[in-house]
């Protein structure tokens, strides 16, 4: 999306077929899908950002850490893909692109356990994950109650054991942001790497960009319209699924084996009328559920604060 172009985003929608056969593995699973969508969706969006000048964001929604580092079932696939995801930020920072990923409505409560690290003596501190000086309290009622309209908190930086290979100008930092008002406030967690907090121009064209794409969607909908629109598009064709489906069946055959019939749930779903199918969001129900990718390129050949 060029904002102030006049022009309507441009849309762009990559679909790749896997078979089973191409994995070490006998079992592939969600996670490693989530793995290699990740991984994916920073390759096409480094490839995108050649085509544009000026300054360029490029969006993802969910966190910014690879996700996976601790799922046994692809561990074994996880050291090469964070190989290739690290190479691509790398390639990012190299060609200064603002890269981000955007956490609607956060679960983690990673400030608060810092200020009740700090609240606790330093010969309590092994007792204080039980003590729980804040409990009940969440980042994000916390910031709901502090950040005003449109403001965003100090930057932190991520202390995990999974973000240490995250290294120097790769190293993740966060920030929240109130996309709403004081009155109902939309608090969202901005993940951004150490080369975009070090330099504030960045910064602050990541957090205007982030107020007026919310701004958009209107004030009960604050969520960046890019990735709105992308949501839209992140869908498989009932024409998609159903030459899946021959190719499968023809297969089958081929080797001497015989179809199963529809079940009746299947049927109804099948009725005409049915064009696509909607592929499941992922956010605030939980980690990446498998089924589609969503990210957002903006440019703008000039910004000023």
């Amino acid at each position: 999306m060029q904002i102030g172009s006049g022009n309507t985003p441009e849309v762009e929608t990559d679909t790749e077929l896997r078979v089973l056969d191409e994995f070490d593995d006998t079992y592939f699973s969600d996670s490693q899908v989530a793995l290699q969508r990740d991984v994916a969706e920073r390759k096409k969006l480094l490839e995108m950002s050649e085509r544009y000048s000026g300054t360029i964001i490029a969006l993802t929604e969910g966190q910014l850490e690879l996700w996976g580092s601790v799922d046994n079932e692809n561990a074994k696939d996880f050291e090469k893909s964070l190989h290739d995801y690290l190479h691509a930020l790398e390639e990012m920072h190299k060609k200064k692109i603002i890269a981000g990923g955007y956490v609607d409505k956060p679960g983690a409560n990673w400030v608060v356990k810092l200020l009740e690290i700090a609240g606790t003596p330093q010969d309590e501190l092994k007792n204080v994950r039980k003590n729980r000086l804040l409990a009940g309290v969440t980042d994000y009622w916390m910031f709901s109650q502090i950040l005003d309209e449109h403001e965003r908190s100090a930057v932190f930086a991520l202390q995990a054991k999974s973000a240490e290979k995250y290294k120097d100008v790769l190293a993740i930092h966060f920030f929240y942001i109130n996309v709403g008002n004081k009155k109902y406030p939309k608090i969202a967690r901005v993940d951004v790497p150490l080369w975009v907090v070090e330099n504030p121009g960045m910064l602050n064209a990541l957090h205007s960009v982030l107020v007026e794409q919310s701004k958009i969607m209107g004030n009960s909908q604050q969520f960046p319209y890019l990735l709105h629109r992308a949501h839209e598009i992140a869908i498989v064709t009932h024409r998609e699924k159903e030459e899946i489906d021959r190719l499968l069946s023809r297969d089958i055959l081929s080797r001497g084996s015989q179809l199963g019939e529809k079940s009746p749930k299947q049927s109804a779903k099948d009725l005409q009328g049915r064009t696509q199918l909607s592929v499941p969001s992922f956010g605030a129900l939980g980690p990446r559920a498998a089924g589609g990718w969503v990210s957002g390129v903006w440019t703008h050949p000039r910004y000023s604060h």
